[in-house]
């Protein structure tokens, strides 16, 4: 796993402290370690973006972390959370970013703001 300095926190809420990525064929695979810093009333959808360099969102994929309701969570729980991001055929080789976020679906509220956490080689 890997951490690039203080963990990413969204609305103080739910923070992410580690996170590793490896390219399997044609699809990513994501881990990400999620830990609640509050018990929360909503249940979170999160998302994890790739971008492009150029910041176009190439690849998405977006849902309950580890299939887990943030309601049911317990303050100080940490989840490990595998997204598995199939890759376009036609995208270049190069260097892409990792962003992530966490969003209420029935009201279309973010929780805090999207963050690019990791840089990632697609070959």
């Amino acid at each position: 796993f890997r951490t690039e300095g203080e963990p990413i926190s969204w609305g103080g809420a739910i923070a992410l402290h580690e996170w590793s990525a490896e390219q399997i064929d044609d699809q990513l695979v994501v881990t990400l370690v999620w830990q609640a810093n509050v018990e929360m009333e909503r249940s979170y959808t999160a998302y994890l973006h790739l971008l492009s360099e150029t910041g176009q969102l190439v690849a998405q994929l977006d849902r309950l972390p580890d299939g887990y309701p943030t309601s049911d969570w317990q303050a100080g729980e940490v989840i490990i959370d595998s997204y598995a991001i199939d890759l376009p055929p036609n995208e270049r080789p190069g260097k892409y970013f990792l962003q992530s976020g966490l969003c209420y679906l029935p009201a279309e509220e973010r929780l805090g703001e999207p963050a690019i956490f990791g840089e990632v080689q697609i070959r």
